[in-house]
């Protein structure tokens, strides 16, 4: 059993572990025994804020790795509370799922699933129990590995019942490693052969286009590699640990791709993302890299700060970086050559799937970059799917962004100084709203942001505007521009564009 301690990890580990345990630290409630929820708009979670069962198996993690004098009592007590929460309940689609957080009310008879109860609370606190029980069994207090078992036992049965695609890739990343832990773990064959296939179908899926579906997501991806980690790290699988490490590899050198390391940040498209900037929010890829490149490369916010000077938004996130340092990061040259120092100007298109057919098209330069998704109207309305993005260089050297938020289906592709977006209203569509919306955000608030029928115009960027529908309408709040058009008064069938033309200004 090789150690996760503090002190046995290596040093990149250690500083982002010991700074993520100081933050969460400040989110712990002593009263309740599990740590609190950040909001975006307060470093430290107010006395309202709810409990996390799913973060707080990740904090007892990092206690026992930290085991500094009372780490491993309350640690304890976390696990122990994490289990009180979980569903012991067959024949409900929830059995083996946990509480998101223990205020919420217990799913009612005809439960639903998201609204009610989240089922992949088994995959992401299974893995956390893994890793406790792989390489902490020590430090357990008398009976408490027996009740871990018998969480396991309880997800397996749980997520058994599932019908789970392996196109989901974060999710049936970790399915398949609990299958073939908890089948090794149990001496049961068939969960092993089952974590196997899906292992396959997963990696056949990922081998057609060499990439995952769920696309280019600065936190998914992060998870996945994590659960990759997984399959390299801690499977008694050979194939497991065959398939992870070769798609842990690619998936890095897909990352490169769309990375500028001038910026910090990848380009868009995002299938799934909560923010636009690596620097501000915090990402699961940006915790792996924060591992595998240092504190000067990472596009992670600081967190060598005290609890209350901690700037970020999505920080609850910040929670990932023990599962990070117990699987470790691996990155190849190739892409680690792209993530320290931009590599000059590219185009960027990548198949993501066959059919549909979805591409993803990305232009980088060194003071901006494009990135857009071409689903061919296969993607529903979403507010984490971002199929049209900017980032530029602006005042101060900061980054500046803009992404479409559309309420009609869209697609879109760029081209060199280009970026391109179609939409459709069909037939039958109603009084839906047909309104496209290009939020901006510019660093020193709306100084020099100037917006005309025929250009854009921020501090870094001009962008010369063609478009077939009604605007634009604009609206400012402190950084932030929103440039807004509307095509409610055409009728079904007629097709809508922007053609937008970029070119990177000088800064004073």
């Amino acid at each position: 059993m090789s150690s996760l301690k503090l002190d046995r990890l290596d040093r990149e580990s250690q500083d982002l572990v010991s700074e993520t345990m100081t933050i969460l630290d400040g989110w712990w409630d002593e009263q309740v025994g599990l740590i609190r929820q950040a909001p975006d708009d307060a470093p430290v979670p107010g006395p309202d804020a709810p409990h996390m069962v799913r973060e707080s198996a990740l904090y007892a993690i990092g206690l026992l790795m930290r085991n500094q004098p009372g780490d491993k009592a309350r640690a304890n007590r976390v696990i122990n509370l994490v289990l009180d929460h979980q569903f012991d309940e067959p024949g409900q689609y929830y059995h083996g799922t946990f509480y998101r957080y223990p205020e919420e009310p217990h799913p009612p008879v005809r439960s639903l699933i998201w609204r009610d109860y989240d089922p992949n609370w088994r995959e992401f606190i299974g893995n956390s129990l893994s890793i406790i029980l792989s390489r902490f069994s020590d430090d357990l207090e008398p009976g408490l590995e027996t009740r871990l078992d018998n969480a396991l036992k309880l997800i397996i049965a749980g997520n058994l019942t599932r019908p789970l695609p392996a196109n989901y890739t974060n999710i049936a990343l970790m399915k398949a490693f609990m299958l073939v832990f908890a089948g090794d773990r149990f001496n049961n064959p068939e969960w092993i052969a089952l974590g196997e296939a899906l292992a396959e179908e997963i990696y056949a899926l990922f081998d057609e286009t060499g990439c995952f579906e769920e696309y280019n997501s600065p936190t998914y991806y992060g998870v996945d590699l994590k659960a990759l980690g997984m399959w390299v790290t801690f499977s008694s699988s050979p194939r497991l640990r065959e398939l992870g490490a070769r798609m842990e590899s690619l998936l890095w050198q897909d990352i490169a791709r769309f990375y500028h390391a001038g910026m910090k940040n990848m380009s868009g498209p995002y299938d799934r993302s909560y923010g636009m900037d690596m620097r501000k929010y915090v990402t699961s890829v940006g915790i792996s890299m924060r591992i595998g490149l240092g504190k000067e490369l990472a596009a992670l916010p600081d967190t060598n700060v005290a609890p209350e000077n901690f700037q970020a938004t999505h920080k609850n996130d910040l929670v990932s970086s023990m599962w990070a340092a117990a699987v470790g990061v691996r990155i190849p040259e190739e892409a680690r050559a792209v993530f320290t120092s931009f590599s000059g100007e590219r185009s960027v298109e990548r198949l993501i799937q066959k059919s549909p057919q979805r591409i993803a098209t990305a232009w980088l330069t060194e003071d901006l970059m494009l990135g857009a998704e071409d689903a061919s109207a296969s993607k529903p309305v979403w507010n984490q799917y971002h199929l049209a993005t900017m980032h530029w260089r602006s005042t101060n050297n900061d980054v500046a962004w803009l992404k479409l938020m559309n309420f009609l289906p869209a697609d879109a592709r760029v081209e060199k100084n280009n970026l391109k977006i179609k939409s459709f209203v069909w037939h039958g569509l109603g009084g839906e709203e047909r309104v496209f919306v290009f939020r901006a955000y510019t660093p020193d608030a709306p100084a020099g942001v100037t917006i005309s029928p025929e250009q854009w115009q921020f501090p870094g960027l001009k962008v010369r505007v063609e478009t077939n529908i009604e605007g634009p309408f604009v609206s400012r709040n402190g950084p932030f521009t929103e440039i807004r058009y509307e095509a409610n008064h055409k009728d079904g069938g007629f097709h809508i564009f922007f053609n937008l033309t970029v070119e990177a200004l000088p800064l004073s």
